[in-house]
């Protein structure tokens, strides 16, 4: 009757106030109806879907807003990390090229080293050869003077001819004519000079001898520098070759560690694509809430209070 006139005449205006089709169609159900119970129910059901509606958007809305902001953060974290480990990556070659020029030092130290030692090696072995052939030239001519002197010693003795060698030193002597050793018609030599030659002979064998003590002292001499200069040169040497075996252990690290730094950005960087690839899908499918959250939310909350104004006008009818 006039009371479901009046009222679908007010619900057809606050549909028009709210711009609310529920609202209008409210309005027709109590036109079609007019019963106001079911109507009143059909508001409060329309009300709670709603507002679950509205509830179920702010869920979303905030899975979204929680899932972006974890993938910006992701992706911030992976961009650090990669570029930490280019800078690593850095510093490690830089490390390595440096090792590999130390290496190359080192090899030249070592190759330089072992060439003097043996230039070294070589210049003593020639001269102890020259010495060792020097003493026994020496020794030689030592043999050959002792024989002669032994054979002039024995000459006289079997002759029974004195020898005189107080005529060594026969040049402070006028010269005069020489004297002749025969005597009862048998040559005895001469004696004066023969004592002479001998008192020479053993001089040349003296000098002889000291030639081969003073080439003894100094060979020991010279033996003893080559074993220094050979000691430091060695020890030079092991020290080269240690610090080549530690260089070497060195740069083997340091290239295990640029591929370990290098595999670990490669997985990173994948693990980047990948958080870029959840980026666009949540770019995609979180579009709304940056375009429609809030239009929604304020038709929507539009539409509750056009309801709730309806409900309360059917109940002040009833």
């Amino acid at each position: 009757g006039e009371r479901a006139a009046f009222a679908y005449q007010r619900l057809r205006a606050l549909a028009t106030k709210y711009n609310s089709l529920q609202v209008g169609q409210l309005a027709a159900m109590i036109r079609t109806t007019g019963h106001f119970t079911k109507v009143i129910h059909a508001i409060e059901k329309m009300i709670a879907i709603l507002k679950e509606e509205q509830q179920q958007d702010i869920k979303e809305r905030d899975i979204c807003e929680k899932k972006q902001l974890k993938n910006k953060q992701d992706m911030e974290d992976l961009n650090f990390d990669i570029e930490k480990a280019d800078d690593k990556i850095k510093i490690l070659k830089n490390k390595a090229g440096e090792l590999e020029e130390k290496i190359k030092s080192l090899e030249k130290d070592i190759e330089e080293t072992e060439k003097e030692i043996k230039e070294l090696v070589g210049v003593r072995t020639k001269e102890q050869t020259a010495y060792l052939k020097s003493v026994q030239d020496d020794l030689e001519a030592i043999q050959l003077i002792e024989k002669a002197i032994v054979a002039i010693s024995r000459f006289y003795k079997s002759n029974k001819l004195p020898m005189s060698l107080a005529q060594s030193n026969e040049e402070h002597v006028k010269p005069g004519k020489p004297e002749l050793g025969w005597k009862d018609g048998n040559y005895g030599g001469r004696t004066g000079e023969s004592g002479g030659i001998i008192a020479i002979l053993t001089m040349i064998k003296e000098d002889f001898e000291n030639e081969i003590e003073e080439g003894q002292t100094q060979d020991s001499g010279s033996s003893m520098n080559f074993l220094k200069d050979k000691e430091l040169l060695e020890s030079g040497l092991e020290n080269a070759k240690d610090s080549l075996v530690s260089t070497k252990r060195d740069l083997a690290d340091t290239n295990a560690k640029i591929a370990d730094t290098e595999e670990h950005k490669g997985q990173k960087e994948k693990d980047l694509d990948v958080q870029k690839e959840i980026k666009e899908t949540l770019t995609k499918n979180c579009a709304w809430v940056e375009t429609h959250f809030d239009k929604r939310e304020e038709a929507r909350n539009a539409e509750i209070a056009g309801l709730i104004e309806a409900k309360h006008y059917l109940h002040g009818m009833q």
